[in-house]
């Protein structure tokens, strides 16, 4: 599951950073051929815009890739989608509805991942350590992707300083991977 934030403090260039950088991952030479060597020679992926509960949505849904194909398809697929825009940043929310997008599909994969991108704490919802317990319980991996802006004029945008440790230590608390 890749689950980008769309909550008010994210702005539209740090939406399009996160759109665009997942469609030009999936089109680029080095991710196809890490997918087509891997155990299975292929993913399943579904890509989920996050902030409020209620305004969590599947932008793209479940699709299989295994080629250049493929991949192209779900990068067109994923650019061509409006936009989506939410309020308040509930991680825990888009947390519960990645591990039960994973829990209720029809794939049998080897690995369960949740990529989730940022620029803030969870600030709604269920509060997010007994949430991120119980998705790492359930064997899913949590990698952290937060965006880390500067400038002034993200002040007072719901800007939060040290986002990359936060990530660190709340969101994947040592289960996954960490990238900046």
């Amino acid at each position: 599951v890749i689950a980008t934030d769309v909550s008010r403090s994210v702005n539209v260039e740090e939406a399009t950073l996160q759109r665009d950088g997942v469609a030009q991952a999936f089109r680029s030479a080095e991710v196809i051929e890490a997918i087509e060597r891997g155990a299975l020679g292929k993913i399943a992926v579904v890509y989920v815009d996050w902030s409020t509960d209620c305004l969590t949505q599947v932008v793209v849904n479940w699709q299989t890739i295994h080629d250049r194909i493929s991949a192209t398809g779900f990068a067109e697929a994923l650019i061509q989608a409006p936009p989506t825009w939410g309020r308040r940043t509930s991680i825990s929310s888009a947390l519960i509805l990645a591990a039960e997008l994973i829990e209720t599909n029809d794939f049998e994969g080897t690995r369960r991942v949740i990529d989730i991108s940022g620029d803030g704490p969870n600030n709604f919802g269920l509060s997010l350590a007994p949430v991120r317990e119980d998705t790492i319980a359930k064997g899913i991996t949590i990698n952290g992707l937060p965006i880390i802006v500067t400038g002034a004029e993200f002040a007072g945008r719901g800007y939060f300083p040290d986002v990359d440790k936060y990530y660190q230590r709340c969101v994947i608390g040592g289960s996954g991977a960490f990238l900046v």
